[in-house]
């Protein structure tokens, strides 16, 4: 039986092994029931979901016209106790606040795909909300231990295109805001074809052009610089690589914080790079890749190497070597590290070597260029937009936007896992719409990924991953070619 209601207005796919890591991230005193085995909290399966690299749709409608059923563009991604946010439409600040474990106080890192209203007007008040939490935080340390150990700055990170410094700064002074407790710092992506700096907007055929610009770095603010010091808000800069990707963190760079156990939002990698939305409008897709997660410690083995149990486990698994406690001998992770069925070197019999996850989220789009296929290539989870209706085709390139054809055809090319289409228009709402959505990318897709359509408040848990994933995938469409494990 399938309950149409709001929040959840549709069944999101017709794939019933994806059953198990579908959830709703709402709370509402009467969730009503969806459609038999989208929603199953009672499969053996559930137990294997690790929540600590989980996906959450706040919004995912197209801009333009209110739509009840559906929110403007924003997702998150938690991973381990930390949130990063992608886009922040108008009214994401109530969105999170309906959820069932995500709140503005864990926010670290938001990023923005473009400048367009329908993804960054919610902004301001996630911002505002951050600063009261923190400063909430720093007046209770301050009370409990009588010092000033309360006014640590709490860091909020946001990255985007040229101009989203400019937007932050200019909403806190004309609203008469104060940033005092929190340290925003706000990167602005440069280079590639920002088109902001002045010249070059709207004409002929270098709309679409990707080049450097030698003045990138050169850019300076244009609005409230004093104003933006008091209010303890910092600008930086990240310049395009000359593979036309933007490096926000490298991959696979440990640090002492992360084998003590925090810092958890350090262990993943993060890129950009540039799709092709509208002239003038730089637009950014971002991807999110996981180190290698760490294996298990056979602790016999470990004992006998003079290294008891203690912090020291905790560096082996994190791939540091340490000494024994009798400091006479290196212990290193391959002396010691196993799986759960007592192999070696991390490997899990008849999986393959685990290995980290891959999140992908693109900004609107006409277009994916190869520098962002390229990051987007063995994505878990790929989300992309179906704005336009398939009988929009010639239109695509003038509107901006791609159909559900064209995002399982992009889904197919990168190989990705999972492909989730958001960005959803109003006149999609009906169940017999999303399900046309879902068989013109399945079609298009040659069944190379699973597919949803996804919905405000969809929580998708996205599990481990090994290195055999994308050798076999595909092989075997009929007999699940996505391994959820």
């Amino acid at each position: 039986m399938v309950v149409q209601a709001t929040p959840f207005p549709h069944d999101p796919c017709r794939h019933p092994r994806l059953s198990p890591f579908l959830s709703h991230n709402i709370q509402h005193p009467s969730s009503p029931s969806v459609h038999d085995g989208v929603i199953s909290s009672s499969s053996s399966s559930s137990s294997k979901i690790h929540q600590n690299f989980t996906v959450t749709f706040l919004g995912t409608g197209a801009g333009g016209r209110a739509n009840v059923k559906r929110a403007p563009s924003s997702t998150a991604l938690r991973l381990s106790g930390c949130t990063f946010l992608f886009d922040a439409g108008e009214g994401t600040q109530r969105q999170l606040s309906m959820t069932k474990n995500l709140g503005v106080k864990d926010i670290v890192k938001i990023f923005v795909t473009h400048m367009h209203a329908d993804h960054v007007v919610g902004l301001l008040g996630i911002i505002l909300q951050k600063e009261m939490s923190v400063k909430h935080d720093a007046g209770s340390l301050t009370t409990s231990s009588g010092s000033g150990s309360g006014s640590h700055k709490h860091t909020l990170e946001i990255y985007g295109p040229k101009g989203i410094y400019d937007y932050v700064v200019m909403n806190v002074i004309m609203t008469c805001s104060r940033i005092n407790h929190l340290h925003l710092v706000i990167y602005e992506l440069v280079g590639g074809s920002d088109l902001r700096r002045g010249g070059g907007g709207h004409g002929g055929k270098q709309r679409h052009k990707m080049k450097a610009s030698s003045s990138s770095s050169s850019y300076q603010p244009t609005f409230g610089r004093r104003s933006a010091s008091n209010n303890n808000i910092e600008q930086r800069t990240i310049e395009m690589g000359k593979d036309g990707t933007w490096t926000i963190q490298k991959l696979a760079v440990m640090k002492e914080d992360d084998v003590q156990g925090r810092d958890v939002h350090l262990r993943v990698g993060i890129k950009a790079a540039e799709v092709l939305h509208l002239p003038g409008i730089q637009t950014f897709g971002y991807v999110v890749e996981e180190c290698a997660p760490c294996g298990k410690i056979d602790v016999e083995k470990a004992k006998g190497l003079g290294v008891a149990p203690g912090p020291k486990y905790r560096s082996l698994k994190n791939g540091y070597s340490v000494m024994s406690d009798d400091g006479l001998r290196q212990v290193t992770p391959g002396q010691v590290m196993v799986d759960g069925n007592g192999n070696g070197d991390g490997m899990d019999k008849g999986k393959g070597k685990k290995r980290g996850r891959k999140f992908a989220l693109l900004g609107d789009a006409c277009k994916v260029p190869t520098p962002m296929m390229d990051l987007c290539r063995g994505a878990d989870f790929l989300v992309y937009e179906a704005t336009l209706e398939e009988n929009s085709h010639a239109v695509t390139k003038q509107r901006g936007h791609s159909t559900a054809t064209m995002a399982g055809r992009l889904a197919k090319q990168v190989k990705a896992n999972i492909l989730a289409m958001n960005h959803i228009s109003g006149r999609n709402d009906s169940q017999e719409s999303i399900n046309e959505l879902v068989t013109f990318a399945e079609k298009a897709n040659c069944h190379t990924s699973d597919i949803l359509v996804a919905h405000d408040f969809l929580m998708v848990s996205i599990p481990e991953q090994y290195e055999d994933v994308l050798e076999t995938k595909g092989t075997q469409p009929d007999q699940g070619h996505i391994h959820l494990v």
